[in-house]
């Protein structure tokens, strides 16, 4: 056992400072979405995060992003790198319906009809290219490619 006297605190022990700890609970910088989660206080919808992007620009812009990887998904098809395109078309389509949502629930409901008529179609489409990419077959894939790289210039 160590002595007594090794126990006791040293000078450098005394000098040093507290630990500080913060609340960030009111930092909005993303860092809050854990927060959010969790404070019984917020309405579900908001704890569930389905506040987070329901104006049109920023589904526009988060639009625009997803037809940028989906321009990675078509250089994966052409190298045959068959892993990495279904990867790649996995990270958008998630926030890519929920922004065609948001996009047509901020249009007229004539434009809405089309939207949504469009977007069903666009995913029949990306069901094919990723099976065709899970087969290995790239004219399928291609040829899938280029009817969702035509539709998804409908929302942009």
């Amino acid at each position: 056992a160590p002595p007594a006297a090794a126990m006791a605190a040293t000078p450098a022990m005394a000098a040093a400072s507290a630990v500080d700890t913060f609340d960030f609970r009111s930092v909005k910088s993303g860092y809050d979405i854990i927060y959010e989660a969790r404070d019984l206080d917020l309405p579900q919808g908001t704890r569930d995060g389905l506040d987070q992007a329901r104006d049109s620009a920023t589904a526009k812009a988060r639009i625009a992003e997803s037809a940028a990887r989906l321009d990675k998904v078509g250089a994966a098809i052409e190298k045959q790198y068959w892993v990495n395109g279904r990867e790649e078309l996995r990270r958008f389509l998630g926030t890519l319906r929920f922004d065609i949502n948001t996009l047509a629930a901020t249009s007229p409901p004539s434009t809405a009809k089309k939207l949504l008529a469009t977007k069903k179609d666009m995913f029949d489409n990306i069901d094919k290219m990723d099976f065709a990419m899970r087969s290995k077959n790239q004219a399928a894939a291609a040829k899938a490619y280029d009817t969702v790289v035509k539709q998804m210039a409908t929302f942009l």
